[in-house]
């Protein structure tokens, strides 16, 4: 259990802004994607909604890190598929977050 705690790097420690302040937006989902991944096998589990909260923080993250980034076509990929991503995590809650889901993926079709 210590080994799949110290993987998801942004639930870690006392102060999780602090621990991801030094990643990069890809790393970011790359933590996201591997906490979702961990939150479907987990469904409906007390791990399995801390796992998707995890992602949600990661997905969020990255966007807000994105904002700053020059727009070409490599940070608009990442910016849609961030937004894609985080309405996965949004249909996955339980309950569904439909209303969310439907904002993060029109804002991934518009980007």
């Amino acid at each position: 259990m210590a080994a799949a705690a110290a993987d998801a790097p942004c639930a870690e420690g006392p102060a999780p802004t602090e621990q991801k302040a030094g990643k990069t937006p890809v790393e970011l989902k790359d933590a996201g994607n591997l906490a979702f991944k961990r939150a479907q096998v987990l469904r409906r589990t007390t791990a399995g909604k801390q796992y998707l909260s995890d992602a949600k923080a990661c997905y969020i993250e990255a966007i807000t890190l994105m904002g700053s980034a020059p727009a070409d076509e490599a940070s608009l990929s990442l910016v849609c598929t961030l937004h894609s991503n985080l309405a996965a995590v949004f249909l996955l809650s339980d309950p569904p977050k439909y209303q969310e889901a439907r904002a993060a993926a029109e804002i991934a079709l518009a980007v």
